[in-house]
């Protein structure tokens, strides 16, 4: 019985792949095809195509009802590189409206990117911002030598600020010493108030009892986020005249 011609293999596409990549092999015959790589049989493969993704040299031959085998075809060599060894973006999860932070990553020369720039925007460091709540994937891509690209990726939260708060006073603002007004905040938590600027410790309630001169504000912090400073409202305690000394003249 005649033996089979040598079949011929060929590749669809480059032979030379990444390791996230694969090749199609392919051969002149439609069935009772040996595939081998490296020499070895490559087991339960007898059709006219198969996919590599290992390096090796690759070779097929051809089989015939009457069992006789063909030549070896001309090899087709498949070299696999490697990818880039990239670590886990290093930086912060959740980040504030209108915040920056900075992301890194300990292999260099890579790429960072946003899923989102309406939600995240991230510059050529690595340092991001925060632009509308949401989320949105930040990427960074490093490529070898070889071409070849890995890609790590985190999600990151943007948190909303809170409503720049109001503040409404329960009297008037201008009183006699030792005269007071009560300020009252729009926002139920997360109040802090302030007098001329400096922090008043302690003062965390939604109203403030102001005793002093001076011009009164708060910020509000909700799930880690401040809010802009409100409107300043002035308050004023105005001293009071000493007793007067009644005297009477004659007896």
């Amino acid at each position: 019985n005649a033996s089979p011609i040598a079949p011929i293999l060929m590749a669809n596409g480059s032979t030379t792949i990444c390791e996230d990549q694969s090749v199609q092999l392919h051969t002149s015959n439609a069935s009772g095809n040996i595939w081998f790589r490296n020499g070895v049989v490559i087991t339960g493969v007898t059709g006219s195509s198969y996919r590599a993704n290992s390096s090796g040299t690759y070779t097929v031959e051809s089989s015939n009802a009457a069992g006789c085998v063909s030549g070896t075809s001309q090899p087709v060599v498949v070299t696999v590189n490697a990818l880039p060894v990239v670590a886990a973006i290093n930086g912060i999860s959740t980040i504030c409206e209108g915040a920056n932070a900075q992301l890194s990553n300990s292999a260099t020369g890579g790429v960072w990117s946003s899923s989102n720039n309406s939600i995240i925007r991230i510059d050529g460091s690595g340092m991001i911002q925060g632009v509308a709540p949401g989320s949105a994937t930040i990427s960074y891509s490093v490529v070898n030598a070889s071409g070849c690209t890995t890609t790590v990726t985190k999600l990151i939260t943007v948190t909303a600020l809170p409503s720049k708060p109001t503040i409404t006073a329960n009297g008037a603002t201008s009183f006699c010493l030792p005269g007071t007004v009560v300020l009252n905040s729009s926002a139920v938590n997360g109040n802090q108030w302030y007098r001329d600027g400096v922090l008043i410790a302690g003062a965390n309630s939604i109203s403030f009892e102001a005793t002093r001169t001076g011009t009164y504000s708060l910020v509000v912090t909700q799930n880690g986020c401040s809010s802009a400073e409100s409107d300043v409202i002035s308050v004023t305690g105005n001293a009071t005249p000493a007793a007067p000394i009644l005297k009477a003249k004659g007896s």
